[in-house]
C-alpha cells in the first residue's frame, strides 16, 4: 500500500483524531491522555488559525501523518511548525521526512525568510530528520531548529542551480544530533552548501539577522561583514564587503547599503568592476539613546542590496549594540532630607577591551552630588567603582542620572545616562515616580517598582 501525501480535507477530521489518540503515548504532559482528543478539538485545531500548510499522510483509509505550518503572527515573513506526528506503527518509513520536505517546498513558494521549530529535549533523536531537511540547532536552546532553505533557494542569484537541481537531494548536510555551534567572522552563523557535479552553492546566514550574509557560487562569491560581536554605542565601526571574481571575465557590482533600524546609521553607495578581488568598506555608528527593546543589548540589521551583472542579491548583517559602559550605584536608596550618604558609582564592562573614562552626574538642585574624582579604568569583562556622596535637599522621589564619558581615539563618546530613583517620603504620604520603563510608588515604609514593559512588580522596604 503506497502512502499518499496530500493537503488537509475537512472530511479528514475524524481520521485524524483517530490517528493522534493512537499516538497519544509518544507525547508528554497533557498530550499522552487520548481520552481529551475529540473531533471538534482536531477540527478548531485544523481550521482556525492562519496556516501555511497543513499536510497529510494517507495510508489506506488512515490517515497516519500530520504535520501544521503556521505563520507567525507578527512577522509574515516567518513560519513555524506547530505540529508533526507520524503514527507509532508507520515509524521509519520516512514519513515524517516526507511531510517535512513538502512543508518546506510550500515555504520555498510562500517565499517565507525562516522556518522553525521546537521539539522537546527528549526527542532529540528526531534531530537527524529534521536536518535532513534543512533545520539546524540553534546552540543552547532546548532543541529549537531554524530552517533557512527557503530564503536561499529563493535568492534570484541561485535560481538556475535549483531550476535543474533539487535541493534536497543536493543538500550537502551532517545528520549529527549535536548543536549547530558555529562562527564567523566573530558572528554565530549558520552555514548551507548544496553540491550537483562541478557546480555549487553556499550561503552563510547571520542568525541574528535571520538572514543570509554570505553568498558564493562558482563564479563569485561576496561576503559582508562587521567582523565582531560586540559593537559599542556612539562609537564608528566598520562594515566590511568582500568581492572575490572567480571568472576569467570582470565582474561588474554595484552596492546599496542601509540600516533597517533607525540607531543604526549608515550610508554607502559604490560600484565596481571586479578582475579578481576587491574589498568595499564604510563606517557605520549606533545611538546611544535609544531603549533596547529586550534587557541591555539590541541587536540592529545592516542590509546590502548587490546587483550582480544585473541580477539582486539582498544581504542581511547584524550589528550587536552595547553600551561601552554601564552604570549602576550603590548606596542607600532611602534618604533623609539634610542627610549626607557616601556610595558607589558601579563602572561595568562587558565588552573584551578596556576602557578609560569619567562619571558625571546630570545636575538636580533637589540633591547635591559629589564625585571628587569620577575618572576611571575598567579592564575587560569587569566592573570598577567611582566614589560619590549625595545629600537629599528636598523631600521627594527624585530620579538621579549618572553618565560616562570614554576616550575612543582621541575623543569622548557619552553613554546612555543611568539612572537611579532616591526616595524620600514623609509619614502618610504617597509619591509617584515614572520613566518609559518603570512605574515607581514609594510611601515611607514601602516602595513598589512595576515595569511597563514586562508587567514585573518588585517590593522593597525602605527600612534598608
Amino acid at each position: 500500500m503506497e502512502p499518499i501525501l496530500r493537503p488537509f480535507r475537512e472530511a479528514d477530521v475524524p481520521a485524524i483524531a483517530q490517528m493522534w489518540r493512537e499516538s497519544a503515548v509518544e507525547w508528554p504532559g497533557e498530550s499522552a491522555d487520548s481520552d481529551r482528543v475529540t473531533d471538534e478539538k482536531v477540527r478548531r485545531q485544523c481550521v482556525e488559525g492562519v496556516h501555511l500548510s497543513l499536510n497529510l499522510i494517507e495510508l489506506g483509509d488512515r490517515i497516519v501523518g500530520y504535520c501544521d505550518v503556521r505563520q507567525a503572527d507578527s512577522e509574515p515573513e516567518f513560519a513555524y511548525v506547530s505540529l508533526l506526528n507520524v503514527s507509532p506503527d508507520c515509524h521509519g518509513r520516512s514519513f515524517g521526512r516526507m511531510l517535512l520536505q513538502r512543508s518546506v517546498q510550500d515555504a520555498i513558494g510562500a517565499e517565507q525568510r525562516m522556518i522553525d521549530l521546537h521539539t522537546w529535549p527528549s526527542n532529540v533523536k528526531a534531530v537527524p530528520l529534521y536536518k535532513k531537511t534543512g533545520f539546524l540547532w540553534v546552540p543552547d536552546t532546548n532543541v529549537h531548529m531554524e530552517n533557512y532553505v527557503p530564503q536561499i533557494v529563493n535568492i534570484p542569484l541561485a535560481r538556475d542551480f535549483f531550476a535543474n537541481n533539487d535541493w534536497y537531494a543536493t543538500h550537502a548536510r551532517e545528520l549529527n544530533q549535536e548543536q549547530d555551534r558555529e562562527k564567523w567572522h566573530g558572528k554565530e552563523v549558520f552555514t548551507y552548501r548544496w553540491e550537483a557535479g562541478d557546480e555549487f552553492i553556499q550561503a552563510v546566514v547571520d542568525r541574528q539577522a535571520y538572514g543570509v550574509t554570505a553568498f558564493e557560487n562558482d563564479d563569485f562569491s561576496i561576503a559582508a561583514f562587521t567582523g565582531v560581536k560586540q559593537v559599542p554605542a556612539g562609537i564608528p565601526h566598520t562594515m566590511t564587503w568582500e568581492i572575490v571574481n572567480k571568472r576569467a571575465e570582470p565582474l561588474a557590482i554595484s552596492l546599496l547599503a542601509r540600516s533597517e533600524d533607525a540607531p543604526l546609521r549608515i550610508d554607502r553607495q559604490d560600484q565596481v568592476v571586479v578582475t579578481d578581488r576587491a574589498t568595499v568598506t564604510a563606517p557605520f555608528t549606533i545611538d546611544t539613546d535609544f531603549e533596547p527593546k529586550n534587557g541591555r543589548v539590541e541587536s540592529f540589521v545592516i542590509r546590502s542590496d548587490f546587483v550582480v551583472d544585473g541580477m539582486p542579491l539582498m544581504l542581511r548583517t547584524s550589528a550587536e549594540q552595547w553600551q561601552a559602559v554601564t552604570l549602576g550605584m550603590e548606596f542607600d536608596r532611602s534618604m533623609e532630607k539634610g542627610a549626607r550618604v557616601e556610595g558607589v558609582v558601579r563602572v561595568e564592562n562587558e565588552m573584551d577591551r578596556a576602557w578609560e573614562g569619567t562619571v558625571h552626574a546630570i545636575p538636580d538642585p533637589r540633591v547635591d552630588i559629589e564625585l571628587p574624582d569620577g575618572t576611571f579604568r575598567v579592564e575587560p569583562k569587569t566592573k570598577t567603582g567611582v566614589p560619590v556622596a549625595l545629600t537629599l535637599l528636598e523631600e521627594d522621589l527624585i530620579e538621579l542620572k549618572m553618565y560616562a564619558e570614554v576616550a575612543h581615539d582621541g575623543e569622548t563618546v557619552s553613554t546612555k545616562p543611568a539612572t537611579h530613583v532616591i526616595k524620600n517620603c514623609p509619614p502618610g504620604e504617597l509619591r509617584t515616580h515614572r520613566n518609559p520603563v518603570y512605574l515607581t510608588l514609594a510611601s515611607n515604609p514601602v516602595t513598589v517598582g512595576i515595569s511597563l514593559k514586562g508587567g514585573e512588580i518588585g517590593i522593597e522596604h525602605n527600612s534598608g
